[in-house]
């Protein structure tokens, strides 16, 4: 709405519309500053190392008024790199978000208000990926052995490699034991042992 304004004789306020070429204008900049706006969320969120260039594809979800049914046109697409983002001064109150767009190579729909569509720099087929928010789904990925999981033996192998990382010497005793041994600087002997596989035990002197 552009205003509203009171008429006496009703005693009522009346809305006053904007002209359809200003409210398609503030669509198209709404449209470019989202687009800016998911950019500078990743790359603020991920390190240098991990992610260099994002392609991003905006999607509108609404209905085709042609034909009734649902569609999901993209209506603008970019790929832009960490360098040339960085580059952007986005709080300039003068920074056109459209021609900021254009200056990163974004195809960007002249008229994405009429669901005109731009060809996506880049296709993803999410039917191909199992997209879950479970986070117990994801736990399966981490490497480090589960301490209260492993077996005895394998915990008797971690230790001794644990010990040599650290540097001692280690050797297996009578009895299937581990014992691992250094000479500190004040030549005191360091020694740990474990007694049974099956009730694992530490002891430091």
């Amino acid at each position: 709405m552009a205003g509203y304004r009171f008429v006496a004789q009703r005693a009522e306020v009346v809305a006053q519309p904007r002209k359809d070429a200003e409210r398609q204008d503030l669509y198209r900049k709404l449209v470019a500053r989202l687009a800016l706006r998911a950019l500078d969320e990743v790359f603020s969120a991920t390190p240098a190392a991990l992610v260099d260039s994002i392609a991003f594809n905006g999607h509108v979800s609404t209905t085709d008024p042609a034909t009734g049914r649902p569609v999901r046109p993209c209506v603008v697409t970019v790929v832009a790199s960490r360098t040339d983002f960085a580059d952007l001064v986005l709080d300039e109150p003068r920074l056109d978000p459209q021609q900021c767009l254009r200056h990163l190579g974004a195809l960007v729909s002249e008229h994405p208000h009429d669901l005109e569509a731009v060809p996506p720099v880049i296709e993803i087929d999410l039917d191909r990926y199992r997209i879950t928010t479970d986070a117990a789904a994801v736990t399966g990925l981490d490497s480090r052995p589960d301490l209260l999981q492993m077996d005895p033996f394998a915990f008797e192998r971690l230790v001794r490699q644990l010990f040599e990382a650290m540097g001692y010497e280690t050797w297996r005793t009578q009895g299937h034991a581990t014992r691992a041994s250094t000479q500190s600087p004040s030549n005191a002997t360091r020694s740990a042992s474990r007694s049974s596989p099956s009730r694992p035990s530490a002891l430091a002197t």
